[in-house]
């Protein structure tokens, strides 16, 4: 398929295909990033949205957005400053990532760089904020003497786990080019730095992922293979069952062109996802592996005609759907391209195409919303999808209106979750019933303080096709439809 039918064929799907439509982009400041420089958002415990880019202003400087009504109004907060290249001065590198704790402290991996006398010192940092991005402070940081070579040397890699446990990979200069995994206390002590072994890195610019669950750590990384071919690259997984303390030797992935992995924990699995150059790696195709045992399971197609195979690609996932974005560029096209896709065979059932942006990045919040950055002619924007904007910050103020959610995921096979509000104490009851009106289940029942709630429905025993819900409190209801697919 040629790529202007791809594109025409893909906003017609989305026009036709999407079970609420995404809101038009939004801008939310003037900024200036790239695709070599992603922006980062991330969303909180109570839904608070922090979006993080570089801004120039005469000086680069790293930026904060910080909203706590769904991204109605942004706050903005200075993290750094640095110079925009030369070799006096310095400059800052890419957002590598953002993201909460379970008590809404902030965090975000960075890169700077800085140079005097053409000598360069090589800085990943960790910023921390415990007052909903109103302040900065240093939480971590890992700088090196490495000359200028350093600014080969481009990507970390963040991730937050359960027990609040700071879990990040990066590249390091003393190590021989190689990766350091370290695991950080929530009052930033090191807890463990280990040495990834056996990493054939060169000076090529990896894309690495980690995710850490209890105390087993999983960390993939792409990197150039020996031969020197900037399009043959090697896929390589690693993983600790000690808390990081000691990792497996090295796995590698038989591709000679895997980019841009994500490590998903997906209904009990592991799923490795990554990019694989087709053709003469002019075009990408989106993979999905699983692991079994030791190893992972060959390739499977999620999404062909991805364009130039360079970009970033973010991958989420909730309940039983997984979410991509990726900054397509080839020839004659540009722009974000987003996909959702649903269940174990991983059909896309909604997708968005936003023609000339880039440098994308997407957060799913705890009631299935999307939240989508973006930088379009050097202004961020926010895209929105499923967002119940009438749910309080904090879940301990009373909602303004009694509402009924859409449900999410829609339509769904076998479970899906409904989000309600009321604003009132009042004897509560939220049932489903079929098209003939015969109730089919009974989803809560009960007398409730005011407050934002949500439930969820195992549709298991019911057969396909389309069902109503109804929530009633007191002399108030709301009643909305959602479709069973088998």
């Amino acid at each position: 398929m040629k790529m202007s039918s791809f594109f025409l064929a893909l906003m017609v799907f989305t026009n036709s295909c999407a079970f609420s439509q995404w809101t038009t982009p939004r801008p939310i400041d003037i900024v200036s990033a790239i695709a070599e420089y992603p922006l980062g958002i991330a969303i909180g415990p109570q839904r608070q949205i922090a979006v993080v880019a570089i801004k120039p202003e005469g000086v680069d400087t790293l930026v904060c957005y910080f909203s706590s009504d769904n991204g109605r109004h942004f706050s903005r907060t200075d993290i750094a400053h640095g110079w925009n290249g030369g070799f006096q001065g310095g400059f800052i590198g890419s957002v590598d990532g953002v993201g909460f704790d379970s008590h809404s402290n902030l965090f975000i991996l960075w890169r700077m760089m800085e140079y005097d006398d053409a000598v360069g010192w090589y800085s990943f940092r960790i910023s921390k904020s415990t007052n909903n991005g109103a302040s900065f402070s240093l939480f971590w940081a890992a700088s090196f003497l490495g000359g200028t070579t350093t600014s080969n040397l481009k990507r970390g890699a963040l991730f937050i786990d359960s027990d609040d446990r700071v879990n990040c990979i990066w590249d390091s200069v003393l190590f021989a080019r190689t990766y350091v995994y370290t695991r950080l206390s929530s009052n930033g002590s090191s807890v463990q730095r280990t040495v990834l072994p056996d990493v054939p890195v060169s000076s090529w610019p990896a894309s690495v992922a980690v995710l850490a669950h209890e105390n087993i750590v999983h960390a993939a990384l792409s990197a150039r293979k020996p031969s020197g071919n900037q399009n043959l690259t090697g896929l390589y997984y690693f993983q600790s069952t000690d808390a990081g303390v000691t990792f497996s030797s090295t796995v590698a992935i038989d591709t000679l062109s895997a980019r841009n992995p994500s490590l998903i924990r997906f209904n009990n699995e592991l799923l490795l996802i990554h990019a694989v150059g087709l053709q003469d790696y002019t075009d990408t195709a989106l993979v999905l592996r699983r692991k079994v045992d030791s190893s992972f399971s060959e390739p499977r197609l999620l999404v062909s005609n991805l364009g130039s195979y360079l970009q970033p690609i973010i991958v989420r996932s909730r309940d039983s759907s997984l979410f991509a974005v990726y900054s397509h560029s080839d020839q004659t096209n540009y722009g974000v391209l987003y996909y959702e896709m649903s269940g174990a065979n991983s059909t896309i059932i909604d997708s968005l195409f936003l023609q000339n942006h880039h440098a994308a990045d997407l957060a799913i919040d705890s009631l299935g919303g999307k939240y989508l950055v973006s930088v379009y002619q050097n202004t961020l924007y926010l895209s929105t999808k499923d967002v119940l904007l009438n749910v309080p910050a904090n879940d301990q103020e009373t909602p303004e209106n009694f509402h009924l959610g859409q449900n999410f995921p829609n339509p769904f096979n076998p479970s899906t979750t409904i989000s309600y509000q009321i604003a009132s104490r009042s004897q509560d009851t939220l049932k489903v019933f079929d098209v003939l009106g015969r109730e089919v289940a009974v989803l809560a029942n009960r007398i409730e303080e005011p407050g934002s709630r949500s439930v969820s429905w195992d549709a298991s025993n019911v057969t396909s096709g389309v069902y109503v819900y109804q929530l009633r409190a007191g002399p108030l209801v709301e009643t909305r439809k959602m479709l069973v697919i088998r």
